[in-house]
């Protein structure tokens, strides 16, 4: 079973040109901290071991339950086509973790980079927003948000184009955002977050049953 498992990784490895130097460990939920933070690769050279033993020693110790980071899946060229297609829209699947030693550096940068990869490359602002925002509302038929219009929920951001930076692979905060409002509450300010207003004005937003992808 292991050889067969082992054929199978490499021929992945050959395919796709992902292999275990990108895959990094971001939570194992309490039982192997002193991995968390270290890539499957640098975990086998400390313990002298192949990086597929480290790997099946992994899942064991942590009952295959390791929340991960994966690397090599994108690269600027794809970035840059995806980014300026007619029919994208920008979005992250990364949240905040408790108790992660290591979060999803997406959380701190994504919607960020993608305003500082439009200011540098001469892509009208307004794309950019409207990929984030009104585009998005209206291909997934949320009503009422996306558009600063009267009667609509308040969710807006202030941020200088100019003096917008992030860090990437970091968890930092980006610079240049002043204000966030969600909900009419705001929720960041000059870089500070508003705890009180985080923890109450937020709401799920469901898309209608009847939403069909074009």
């Amino acid at each position: 079973m292991q050889s067969r498992l082992a054929l199978e990784i490499f021929l992945a490895i050959k395919v796709l040109g992902f292999g275990f130097s990108d895959v990094l460990i971001t939570n194992t939920f309490g039982r192997c901290p002193e991995i968390e933070g270290k890539r499957i690769s640098e975990i086998a050279k400390e313990r002298k071991w192949s990086p597929l033993k480290t790997y099946l020693d992994i899942v064991d110790k942590t009952d295959a339950r390791c929340n991960v980071l994966m690397y090599q899946y994108q690269n600027p060229e794809i970035i840059e086509t995806l980014r300026t297609h007619p029919q994208s829209i920008y979005m992250t699947d990364a949240w905040i973790e408790e108790g992660a030693k290591i979060q999803n550096f997406a959380c701190f940068s994504a919607f960020p980079k993608f305003l500082i990869l439009a200011r540098d490359h001469g892509t009208p602002l307004e794309k950019a927003i409207a990929k984030m925002s009104g585009d998005t509302a209206r291909r997934f038929g949320i009503a009422e948000r996306g558009f600063l219009r009267e009667g609509y929920y308040a969710d807006m951001t202030v941020f200088d184009l100019a003096g917008l930076r992030v860090e990437e692979k970091a968890q930092t905060s980006p610079q240049g955002i002043r204000l966030v409002i969600n909900n009419g509450f705001i929720v960041v300010e000059d870089g500070k977050p508003n705890l009180p207003g985080l923890s109450t004005c937020g709401r799920f937003v469901s898309v209608p049953s009847s939403y069909s992808p074009s």
